[in-house]
């Protein structure tokens, strides 16, 4: 932007993102985070001769700045519940997922714009005492949530651009906690997947004993949404023996309905409390994609809507009871069962777009192999336990299918896509767009 000597103001053709959002009060900035994410894997580069630095950075957001917001001088700033308060018997939020919502953020043009949040953001799992600090950051990049990629070759891109993101963090030690929708991100410039909103990103061996819980609870990892470990050694198993480690089918709380905005949940006493892992950002891009298929079918399929509008109560993953994402992690029944509802609307050839289900089967051996190498129970595993190797193993799977893509495009198949949740109403009656 530029302005001449009469005050005429010009816009340059690079758009800049303003980012308005509330972090916790002892939080730092996104820029600083970020910042020493990439210093990290500098120092890993230096030791060890590779490139992670400069090949990290396309699938990271450029942030320009951030800042702590002032009005009129005072830093603008929501205080916490006076001390000596506690919730009677409430250990934390289950907050639910709206689909048309694409993020807590929102762009701003001044400060008469600004609403303090007069309650948590819908979009993770926080306690409501902490201070919270404003905070506006400026995005050097102008890209789009997956509501709003047009195809699905583009959407794949995306979950492909996130895995190597989570990778390239795991080499740097860092967690990001709050996968999600709206922070998996699409440049259209670059044609690149990007992860955004490091804000709750954190070096993994500061989580021990953490007890905070951000995360967005339709992609959540369901054994840390729901603080119950995914497998337990059984009691009749030897150390060595993998197949003692069985599905922990406890649940701390009762199935909750999506009908209020927010639900308090109340842990049983035999809740394990489950720390996040490296792991649990690659489950949340899974659940993106597949919660992408349920919402967003192919328009040369729109013949068939009836089938796809069918499919989040047929499947069931996305309808509130956290127990059947759960049961798609331990039982290949139930993985096969989701399978033959998606094959029965993805008809030929979009059932190519049906992620092989031996990802499930990857993942869910990863989770027993910390089971079998933590005796805590869900508690902080060493870094050194957890292997690249999966995520490798993850974009591979995607890789074949933006092969498949691009072999049936050859054949004039269109890969074009309606979102069927473009237009829902809320409950006051409005549609969001």
């Amino acid at each position: 932007m530029s302005t001449s000597d009469d005050g005429e103001i010009t816009l340059s053709d690079v758009y800049h993102v303003l980012k308005d959002v509330w972090l916790c009060s002892d939080s730092k900035g996104e820029k600083a985070i970020q910042d020493d994410i990439f210093k990290r894997l500098a120092e890993v580069d230096k030791e060890k001769g590779t490139s992670h630095e400069f090949e990290a950075r396309p699938y990271f957001v450029n942030i320009l700045n951030d800042w702590k917001v002032k009005l009129e001088g005072t830093s603008d700033e929501t205080p916490g519940i006076p001390s000596g308060w506690r919730p009677a018997s409430v250990t934390r939020l289950r907050a639910t997922f709206n689909p048309v919502a694409s993020g807590s953020s929102r762009a701003v043009t001044s400060s008469g714009d600004i609403e303090k949040p007069s309650t948590p953001e819908t979009t993770a799992l926080k306690s409501r005492h902490i201070p919270r600090q404003h905070y506006w950051t400026v995005y050097g990049q102008l890209c789009q949530s997956i509501y709003e990629v047009p195809d699905y070759e583009t959407m794949i891109r995306v979950i492909i651009g996130i895995f190597k993101a989570l990778h390239y963090l795991f080499i740097a030690g860092y967690v990001h906690r709050d996968v999600s929708a709206g922070n998996c991100l699409w440049y259209p410039e670059g044609k690149v997947g990007k992860l955004s909103d490091l804000e709750y990103a954190r070096p993994y061996e500061e989580l021990s004993g953490h007890n905070s819980r951000p995360g967005t609870s339709a992609f959540m990892a369901v054994e840390y949404a729901t603080g119950c470990p995914l497998y337990f050694q059984a009691p009749d198993s030897s150390d060595d023996d993998d197949y003692g480690y069985r599905p922990n089918d406890s649940l701390p709380f009762e199935v909750q309905s999506e009908d209020a905005q927010f639900t308090e949940v109340h842990e049983s006493g035999d809740a394990e409390d489950v720390h996040f892992n490296f792991y649990h950002g690659i489950e949340s891009a899974i659940w993106i994609y597949y919660w992408f298929m349920i919402h967003n079918l192919p328009k040369a399929l729109l013949h068939e809507k009836e089938k796809f509008e069918a499919l989040p109560a047929k499947t069931g993953l996305f309808n509130g009871d956290v127990r059947l994402r759960r049961s798609m992690l331990s039982s290949v029944t139930r993985r096969g069962a989701v399978n033959n509802h998606l094959l029965a609307a993805y008809t030929s050839p979009f059932d190519v777009l049906i992620i092989d289900i031996s990802v499930f089967e990857s993942l869910s051996g990863a989770y027993q192999s910390l089971a079998k190498r933590n005796p805590l129970k869900g508690g902080f595993v060493p870094k050194s336990i957890f292997r690249s190797k999966l995520y490798v193993k993850m974009r591979r799977e995607f890789d074949v299918l933006l092969n498949q893509i691009e072999e049936k495009r050859r054949e004039k198949v269109d890969f074009g896509s309606v979102n069927l949740s473009a237009g829902i109403a809320d409950k006051t009656g409005k549609t969001r767009e």
